[in-house]
């Protein structure tokens, strides 16, 4: 990781070069190139299906709209904080008590054209840029920033340092910055509009957002030939959607990704993994994924199976298969260096691993032992790589989770953890234009995870495919899922998992999660049920334990604890419809799954940073329980109509003179958390199915919630939930509207229905009353639903 510097000066030619340009959609980009360095049309961070297609205009000194540039010369402060590698942090001097230290600065700034904050300062170091933009607006409203991916921390970024440099970091405690995942992205929002800074970069970046200068917003960036894109836009979903273009959307995941998935460190032999599918079976929890983690392969070896403790593999998984369970296995880059392993000495023929400057052969550590690490970008390599999936995919298995993938190297630093990886000096191939590797390091999982993408479109091509990776920077969503790695079983943590997943949401990736009940240490029966009854509600739902911990199946806290897990997966799978009808919006225009409240209601000034409860969709608020002992919550509703998820009790929440609503009590027992049906919106849903390879009843039920004005509408989308039907316009996606007298259908779109499940349409109304629902009510899902005269609109 390239340290902090403290020289900046002015940048000039012929050693910088610094070139404005504009496109037809709106974006500015500022391209820069350091001491000479060719510049080449390469991006792996941008949606290669678009990036060719975007027009852009002849480039120019100055931003399009803008001024300058004029000569400043400056002082800005940086904390002595070996955390956030500030200037003289191993020194020490106490020259200010407070750990500030001034470092000069010199360089050129731009004034931005309106809607932007007003200047952009521009300097260079010897390795690097630094760009200098005002956290302040002209009318004075205060700035959220968030984005920036997966970091520790609250939903709004500001008043901290933030690196992007991926490590093996197990310990996600609030003063780690560097954790798996690097998305250099930030939206400087404020409720008249959101701007949006992303730095196309895999190299390290530092973002001082408001930490050391409270009203500057000062980025580091150590690479010598990268681009920064600015754009403005009314609101953040706005904001999302043009990022999302430019840096690409999920492919639509299979419906069975949505499913419950359960993982250990590691369920072995073959005889361990048949008793928990058994036991998920007899217990009637849904699910649908079973992982494998390492303890799989023969000793450790990438791409193959220890016959020992899996001695028929393709017998095991099509036996999983049959009752519904897809098998998911770990693959590690790192790959052992036993010239009697093919994919050792294939690698090696290929020239496929990464070098040392003189050429030779590096060899780290990783669970085999000595190990070389694939060189994934080089295009040889991602195919040689995709090649070895056949093993696995031979042996049924349906999905692939790439782990250890910063990469994380053993030899590294085990205190210093962003060194817990290969030298930066080593040589990557970088499609043919040779760089040390420090200046992709944060690329190498995007690599790897497309290799992996490139294996199911080569040996699946009928099926959608399922990669999970640990690692990534921008662009990974186009490839893989992200899980946000080594959590504990801490309170803490489970608190933590909301401004993460949503900012990774916001930051390009809306297929997150984490491990439910935490990974390290062993979960108590309550926080487990408060973890799985939050997660259920997460895009991406996995529980994971680790080596040496208790067992943390659902069955294993005891019967109360399994009555919970088995009610919040049921939600989770009775809600599929919805959904799946999420992703498929995430899918075309980037739209998270899961939302802070202020992507709703942006007017409303208690919602700004507020990331103690979450949107799924624009339909439910979940509020998770997030301390032991607690039997009832705050839950802060905007104004309008809400609908209690268990009682069915209908709150109106007055809008106050500022915009804001109201803070309610929740009642959380703890066999279930506050969650509310948002009035004006329609809610589909379906039976429960223990898995998703079951047909269920057929009926698509319909949960209408009026609003003040008695009126509701709600989006679906459907299609066979598998394979490529849809790009063929085998898919139904349209609208539904109520107007308090009837169901009509408002628009629609695809050419035929004819795979999806549901025979009919049943239809259900809130009734807002002040008392419980009937006996038989569980919650509002439970609520009779009647035949809807609207026939099935794709029959």
């Amino acid at each position: 990781m390239q340290q902090r510097q403290d020289h900046w000066f002015r940048p000039a030619a012929p050693h910088s070069d610094l070139a404005w340009q504009q496109s037809a959609d709106g974006w500015l980009r500022l391209a820069v190139t350091l001491d000479g360095t060719t510049r080449s049309g390469r991006s792996s961070a941008l949606d290669p299906d678009t990036a060719p297609m975007r027009e852009w205009y002849d480039a120019a000194p100055v931003p399009p709209g803008g001024s300058g540039p004029e000569f400043f010369s400056d002082r800005i402060h940086r904390l002595n904080d070996l955390a956030t590698q500030g200037v003289a942090a191993n020194d020490n001097p106490h020259e200010d008590t407070r750990g500030l230290e001034a470092v000069p600065v010199e360089g050129l700034r731009y004034g931005l054209p309106s809607g932007f904050p007003a200047t952009l300062g521009v300097s260079r170091s010897r390795d690097g840029i630094l760009l200098d933009i005002p956290l302040s607006t002209p009318r004075g409203e205060a700035v959220r920033v968030m984005g920036l991916g997966e970091k520790t921390g609250s939903l709004d970024k500001r008043g901290r340092t933030w690196v992007m440099w991926n490590c093996d970091e197990p310990v996600h405690s609030p003063e780690k910055s560097a954790l798996y995942q690097a998305h250099p992205v930030v939206y400087l929002w404020t409720p008249g509009g959101t701007v949006t800074l992303f730095i196309d970069t895999m190299a390290t970046v530092w973002f001082d957002v408001g930490e050391a200068e409270p009203d500057r917003l000062l980025i580091e960036i150590y690479d010598n030939r990268f681009d920064c894109y600015l754009r403005t836009d009314e609101s953040l979903p706005e904001a999302v959607e043009s990022y999302s273009a430019l840096t690409g959307r999920i492919p639509l995941p299979p419906e069975w990704a949505l499913g419950f998935q359960q993982c250990r460190y590691s369920y072995f032999p073959e005889e361990r993994v048949l008793e928990v599918a058994q036991k998920f079976r007899e217990e009637r929890v849904p699910c649908d994924v079973l992982y494998l983690d390492i303890h799989y392969m023969d000793g450790y070896r990438v791409f193959t199976w220890d016959h020992r403790r899996f001695p028929e593999p393709d017998r095991m998984v099509q036996g999983l298969r049959d009752q519904g369970f897809r098998v998911v296995t770990i693959v590690d880059p790192g790959v052992k260096t036993d010239v009697d392993y093919p994919v050792f000495s294939s690698g090696l023929e290929k020239q496929a691993f990464l070098t040392r400057p003189g050429g030779e052969l590096y060899v780290g550590k990783v669970w085999p032992g000595d190990a070389a690490f694939p060189d994934f970008s080089r295009p040889a390599t991602r195919e040689w790589w995709a090649r070895w999936h056949k093993t696995l995919f031979d042996a049924g298995v349906a999905g692939i989770w790439n782990d250890m993938n910063e990469p994380a190297d053993f030899t590294g630093d085990e205190v210093l953890r962003v060194n817990f990886t290969v030298p930066d000096d080593l040589v990557a191939h970088n499609e043919g234009e040779p760089v040390s590797f420090g200046r992709v390091h944060n690329e190498y999982a995007n690599g790897m995870n497309r290799a992996t993408r490139d294996a199911f479109l080569q040996y699946r091509p009928e099926e959608r495919g399922f990669v999970l990776t640990r690692s990534g920077g921008t662009g990974v969503q186009r490839y893989a899922a992200i899980w946000t790695g080594d959590n504990h079983s801490w309170w803490e943590h489970l608190t933590m998992m909301v401004p993460m997943f949503l900012n990774v949401g916001l930051s390009g990736a809306p297929f997150v999660g984490g491990d439910a009940g935490g990974f390290q240490l062993n979960a108590d029966a309550e926080l487990y049920r408060r973890w799985i009854a939050a997660a259920a509600f997460t895009p991406f739902f996995r529980a994971h334990s680790a080596l040496d911990t208790r067992d943390h199946e659902p069955w294993s806290f005891g019967p109360e604890a399994l009555e919970t897990a088995r009610r919040f997966i049921g939600i989770r799978y009775r809600l599929l419809p919805y959904l799946y009808t999420l992703f498929e919006e995430a899918s075309r225009r980037g739209t998270p799954v899961m939302r802070p409240l202020l992507w709703e209601f942006p007017q409303d000034p208690r919602v700004a940073s507020r990331a103690d409860s979450f949107l799924l969709g624009n339909a439910l608020l979940v509020a998770p329980v997030r301390e032991p002992g607690v039997q009832e919550r705050s839950v802060y509703l905007p104004a309008g109509v809400w609908y209690d998820f268990w009682s069915g009790e209908r709150i109106d929440v007055p809008r106050q003179p500022d915009g804001s609503g109201a803070v309610v009590v929740g009642n959380a027992p703890l066999d279930r958390i506050p969650l509310y049906l948002r009035g004006g919106t329609i809610l589909p849903h379906e039976g429960l199915r223990q898995h998703t390879g079951e047909t269920g009843d057929g009926v698509l039920r319909l949960l209408i919630a009026p609003d003040a004005e008695g009126r509701a509408q709600g989006t679906f989308y459907g299609d066979a939930g598998e394979g490529f039907g849809y790009c063929a316009g085998r898919f139904w996606r349209g609208s539904f509207s109520w107007d308090g007298s009837g169901l009509r259908t408002e628009s629609r779109a695809g050419e035929s229905g004819e795979d999806l499940r549901w025979t009919s349409l049943a239809t259900a109304v809130c009734p807002g009353t002040s008392g419980e629902l009937n006996p038989e009510a569980e919650s509002l899902l439970d609520l009779p639903h009647g035949e809807s005269r609207l026939s099935l609109p794709w029959a």
